[in-house]
């Protein structure tokens, strides 16, 4: 699209924009006027009905007082006269109607025990109790007369409610009530519709409205009503839309709906006061016209102006504007070439916009130079840090695994400290039958020889116990021996897994910002190596306590052994001689207390080194977890560093898309394609699938590079300084790389480990020497 068809598209855009603008203001502004005049109507509606409502609250008060004033009336109910009360009323009846107007005029008389006494409209029926009857109720506590709506035998209607009282003496209560058709005629002169319903559920009290028309849970209280409103608030959905709003306008009628007040400052019923839509947005229709002229007029002018501003712009913008068009474009040929720039064509805003193209073009050729070396150093750290991350996934692993082992030889031990306690404790019952074997020899000469069998017996089974008890110990003291062997072999890998991170950081460093995520995670694993490491200690202590507590356990048990053989030498002393029996006795209680000694000593020592084997199990289990934590950080930084090298690697691909000015060396290509191979070393010896040609790794001159170093870069660069050692470093790079793989291929795993660390060395001196070759071409 030429620029000329673009300034008149923007000028058309702008004209619809600001039509639109003007549109959505006038909109808006039209239906805030809209809302004011409608809520306003609403208002006034309301208003009307309200005042029409007092005024016959009012006359229904008063027409009450007649009644409840009248003699007649009050000797009607005290005397139960209904005769009386009925010819009194229909002359009163006949008078209300002629000076009132009121065509549905019923008068309810009450006794004072809320019992209906005489019904205008149904003479013979009487005798009903009222107590539902909030007004009835609130008259006779208060003998003070009120007027509400309220639900009875015909619906909701309106009740005006006087005390009978004579003398200060209450009676009953006169009920002057009736429908709300006048208020109808009354709001019709004002175009107001109105129509009234009672709930549904007050058909218990108003049982014989159960046959009237319905809308939603409303019963229709009204015979005179508007046929084309009635109508409209039956279409579906109306009423419950009126309902859900204080008033409802659509295209037919404003709606206003509320509720009557009852006695005891309740609700009942509902009305609709409806006012036809034509009515009451009349005044809003006339603004609209008034509007829509205006808005016209204005439209025209805005629209002369834009064909004129169209004109100025084509020939002060758009001539100029083409002219440095046709410069662009021998830049836009070379599809990302910049090294070209405009020529400048005039002193005004163009001939700036011309040269601050230029510069921006400079500067830009400069930005992509820079963003394009970031991308390649930062695929060099993410590759080198990914490489690391999977050593660091191995060794965990390795950890974790001797761990494991570590926890089955703790179980082992717990398990043998468990004989030797019972062992102990098989000793303790042996003990306490040579005591009383000793007690019975003592009460009894005569069972004497029996009980010296028997305790030599006794005294043998107590020597193969405690030789038992010995035995397990020993199996004890080798158990701690080889635990205290895994927890060497995890202390190594505790430091090999340091070290690990602490190179991880120096890359991370070496990476400047773009690294800073990693050597936070690399210093992560780095504490978490050392809680590994103090962990190793603290159980290596506790191993060698458990030894200490073995050794003390033998010397006791090699001490009952010569209690034991002490006792069956005094056992033998009085077979020999019965003289010597007392004397023997006493010596036999004397050893019994020091073996009792012996194994209260013995059961204390075998529970604390149950304890401590417990205790070591705890720790490893803590080792355990570091190692299975540290692998799981190790590999969201492998993760981590792989997007990172995706993300440098599509950039790249882009930014070689732009043709820039040549500025001497690059080292970064160079340093990332050869941490492309220390990677595949680095997952080689972690144990992944790595398919490494073993022609491009040790053939220093087929690489890139080589290609490059032996090429151009020397025809270039052959007498810079270091450019000679640049090269004999890059051929100890592939030659050590290879050596790698050829020592893991051949199952030299540990050989392989130590030379890849040379490796990182000699490959960190190959990128110093690169980027000092850089500094002197820059």
């Amino acid at each position: 699209m030429k620029l000329n068809t673009k300034i008149l598209f923007i000028s058309l855009v702008g004209l619809s924009v600001m039509l639109i603008i003007s549109l959505l203001a006038t909109t808006i502004y039209f239906n805030r006027i809209k809302g004011a005049q409608i809520k306003k109507n609403a208002k006034a509606a309301q208003r009307q009905f309200e005042m029409a409502m007092e005024a016959k609250k009012k006359v229904w008060l008063t027409n009450a007082l007649q009644v409840a004033s009248n003699d007649n009336i009050k000797k009607a109910i005290l005397e139960n006269d209904r005769k009386l009360a009925d010819s009194t009323l229909k002359r009163l009846g006949k008078t209300f109607k002629e000076n009132t107007g009121f065509k549905n005029v019923q008068v309810h008389l009450i006794d004072k025990n809320l019992h209906s006494f005489y019904k205008s409209w149904a003479a013979d029926s009487y005798g009903q109790a009222l107590g539902y009857s909030k007004g009835y109720a609130q008259v006779k506590n208060t003998l003070k007369s009120d007027v509400a709506m309220e639900v009875s035998g015909k619906g909701v209607r309106l009740k005006g409610l006087f005390p009978i009282m004579d003398n200060g003496q209450f009676f009953g209560i006169a009920n002057f009530e009736g429908g709300l058709n006048s208020i109808k005629r009354t709001l019709k002169s004002h175009d107001l519709e109105f129509i009234y319903f009672m709930n549904a559920n007050d058909l218990d009290v108003a049982k014989g409205m159960g046959g009237k028309p319905r809308a939603a849970e409303f019963i229709l209280n009204q015979k005179d009503v508007d046929e084309q409103y009635w109508d409209y608030l039956q279409k579906p959905g109306i009423l419950n839309k009126i309902l859900g709003a204080p008033f409802f306008l659509d295209r037919e009628y404003l709606s206003i709906k509320g509720q009557f007040k009852s006695f005891a400052e309740s609700t009942t019923g509902l009305y609709v006061l409806g006012m036809k839509s034509k009515i009451a947005l009349e005044n809003v229709n006339t603004l609209k016209k008034l509007i829509v002229t205006i808005f016209s007029l204005l439209f025209g002018i805005f629209l002369v102006f834009i064909v004129s501003l169209v004109l100025f712009m084509q020939r002060s913008v758009v001539k100029p504007i083409k002219t440095i068009a046709d410069g662009m474009k021998d830049i836009a040929k070379g599809e990302g070439d910049l090294t070209k720039r405009l020529k400048f064509v005039s002193r005004d805003e163009i001939g700036q916009l011309s040269r601050e193209f230029n510069i921006f073009i400079e500067r830009l050729d400069h930005l992509i130079w820079d963003v394009n070396d970031r991308n390649q150093n930062l695929g060099l750290v993410s590759n080198e840090l990914s490489g690391v991350a999977a050593m660091m996934t191995a060794n965990a692993a390795k950890v974790s695994t001797q761990a494991n082992a570590v926890v089955g030889a703790a179980e082992e031990m717990n398990l043998n400290m468990n004989t030797v306690a019972a062992a102990v404790e098989q000793t303790t019952v042996s003990a306490s039958h040579i005591a009383a074997a000793t007690e019975e020899m003592t009460a009894s000469i005569s069972e004497i020889s029996k009980n010296t069998s028997k305790t030599k017996q006794i005294t043998d089974q107590a020597v193969k116990d405690a030789g038992s008890a010995s035995d397990k110990i020993s199996d004890l003291q080798t158990s701690a021996q080889d635990i205290g062997n895994v927890l060497n072999t995890i202390q190594e890998i505790s430091e090999q897994i340091n070290l690990l991170a602490l190179n991880a950081t120096i890359e991370a460093a070496r990476a400047g910002e773009a690294g800073k995520g990693f050597a936070v995670v690399a210093d992560e694993i780095k504490q978490l190596a050392g809680q590994t490491s103090k962990a190793t200690v603290d159980i290596q202590e506790k191993v060698e306590n458990i030894q200490g507590v073995s050794s003390q356990t033998v010397e006791e048990i090699g001490r009952v052994v010569a209690i034991i053989d002490d006792v069956d030498g005094q056992v033998n002393s009085v077979a020999a001689s019965i003289k010597e029996q007392t004397t023997t006795t006493e010596d036999i209680s004397a050893n019994l207390q020091q073996v009792s000694a012996g194994i209260a000593d013995i059961q204390e020592t075998i529970l604390l080194a149950n304890e401590i084997s417990n205790r070591i199990a705890q720790e490893i289990h803590v080792v355990k977890e570091s190692s299975e934590e540290m692998s799981e950080y190790s590999r969201n930084v492998e993760n981590d560093a792989e997007s990172q090298n995706h993300m440098a690697v599509d950039v790249i691909e882009m930014m070689s898309q732009f043709k820039m000015i040549q500025k001497g060396f690059h080292a970064a290509p160079v340093k990332r394609t050869h941490s492309v191979w220390k990677k595949k070393l680095s997952n080689l010896l972690s144990g992944k699938q790595e398919d490494i040609s073993m022609d491009q790794m040790t053939d220093y001159r087929r690489c890139e590079f080589g290609q490059w170093y032996f090429g151009p870069g020397m025809e270039k660069y052959a007498k810079s300084q270091g450019y000679k050692e640049l090269g004999e470093i890059h051929e100890k790079v592939h030659e050590i790389g290879g050596r790698v793989a050829t020592l893991f291929n051949a199952g030299n795993i540990g050989e392989a480990h130590d030379l890849f660390k040379e490796y990182g060395q000699v490959t960190t001196q190959l990128f110093e020497l690169l980027d000092g070759l850089e500094q002197q071409t820059s």
